[in-house]
């Protein structure tokens, strides 16, 4: 038939009960999707307060209302303050925040250690001085110090600027050059498919400011204003 489209996923019953699209439809009493997304733009402060209690969004100073101003000049949350990071640490403490592999060997990472984690790099980069406001790059893959690198900086009210760990030297120049960071966060080599990539190297080549570098055992020396990731976490 033309123009009939073939899902490549179908989810089973077990995972579309348990999907968070079904419950906020059978909890807010919708009888379809069409009647949930007509509710969602007709009444959006409803819809994204209710959205703002299913996410457990914490608030330092609550809003005043959920929308004001107008419908083409909206303002979302006025009157409210808050660090996002903290909506991030209302787990158990016990619970497992981040499920990650190094050397071929599966690890978990609690929201006690991980909440640690982030604290100590919140002081690491007090001792650099950092501030709020200020832009610190990571230039990295996704692994557990970049997660705790992130919301580090997050945490300290401080921007974050990301860079793709792909990128080449003066793709990483352009966006330093863009966004003027005060650290980048970095990591010596990259292995992927069993080759070892340049990482610090590119971004030394792209005349970065001082960097923070997680180092993975290959040696590599590092510039003489430079930290390693673990004399960084305990400054």
């Amino acid at each position: 038939m033309a123009g009939e489209l073939n899902a490549s996923w179908e989810p089973d019953p077990r995972t579309v009960a348990r999907a968070n699209l079904t419950t906020v439809i059978s909890g807010g009493g919708f009888a379809s999707y069409e009647e949930l997304h007509r509710w969602s733009t007709e009444e959006r402060s409803d819809f994204w307060q209710m959205v703002l209690d299913r996410l457990g969004i914490v608030f330092d100073t609550r809003p005043d209302e959920i929308l004001a101003g107008t419908e083409r000049r909206p303002i979302w949350l006025p009157g409210a303050r808050m660090n996002i990071v903290n909506s991030c640490f209302t787990a158990s403490p016990e619970d497992t925040a981040i499920v990650f592999r190094r050397d071929g060997v599966d690890g978990r990472l609690s929201y006690r250690k991980l909440r640690s984690l982030v604290d100590r790099c919140a002081l690491g980069l007090t001792a650099c001085g950092v501030g709020i406001g200020d832009r610190i790059a990571i230039a990295m893959p996704m692994t557990v110090e970049s997660v705790v690198a992130y919301l580090g900086v997050v945490s300290l009210g401080a921007v974050v600027v990301s860079i793709a760990d792909s990128f080449a030297p003066h793709e990483i120049a352009t966006r330093l050059s863009m966004t003027q960071p005060s650290l980048v966060i970095t990591q010596d080599l990259l292995v992927r498919e069993g080759r070892a990539l340049p990482l610090y190297e590119k971004v030394v080549g792209a005349e970065a400011t001082r960097c923070i570098v997680v180092e993975t055992g290959a040696g590599i020396p590092l510039r003489p204003n430079d930290l390693s990731w673990e004399r960084f976490l305990a400054e």
